[in-house]
């Protein structure tokens, strides 16, 4: 009967501590999961901060390249600020006439960074639809960009665009249903990227 209580004991035991183990083991493998959920979560956090920041100086470069290709600091000389000279027939027209359709080809600095943080938030806008993983959820907010200008002699609009920074901070919400996880994060204001 002894050995029988020692066996029946020992039995209980081995059968305690493997049921201790697995339930460390389960314990364990949710700690796991949630790390790797939460390593996820981040990797997909800095591949949508790296494209919105793409994205700002592709489109910024577009909006730059449209409006330069299109308006020219030659033309400028038909505009009434820039004291174009009225024409006034049968006289030949002078080199400075007055010309609306030839002043709305004038190339503007305020006109060019318009162009140039149009685009930049177009195209950060457009990521919105853009599935990033097939886990997470992305809602980018609305994103508010200004352009600067540099001078370029050697350019035909006598500038280039130099780069493109975040007035106020853009909010980035990351979600999963099925990995039942969120965060949200931003770009900071005054974050910029070089397009020189």
């Amino acid at each position: 009967m002894r050995g029988y209580l020692s066996f029946v004991l020992a039995f209980l035991s081995l059968a305690l501590i493997l049921s201790l183990l697995s339930l460390s083991n389960a314990a364990g493998s949710r700690s796991l999961s949630k790390a790797v959920s939460v390593e996820r979560i981040y990797g997909v956090e800095m591949n949508v901060k790296e494209i919105i920041l793409e994205e700002a100086r592709q489109g910024g470069r577009t909006g730059f390249s449209i409006y330069s290709t299109t308006h020219f600091e030659r033309m400028c000389k038909h505009c009434p600020d820039n004291f174009c000279a009225p024409y006034i027939p049968p006289a030949p027209p002078p080199e400075n006439a007055c010309d609306e359709t030839l002043c709305s080809a004038c190339f503007r600095e305020d006109e060019a960074r318009n162009a140039s943080e149009y685009w930049s938030e177009l195209g950060i806008s457009s990521l919105n639809g853009h599935m990033f993983d097939p886990d997470f959820s992305i809602n980018i907010g609305h994103a508010d960009t200004e352009a600067s200008l540099s001078a370029d002699p050697l350019r035909k609009g006598y500038f280039i665009l130099s780069d493109i920074r975040f007035r106020e901070d853009l909010r980035i919400n990351i979600s999963s249903e099925k990995l039942s996880i969120s965060a949200g994060s931003r770009i900071p204001a005054g974050t910029g990227v070089d397009c020189g």
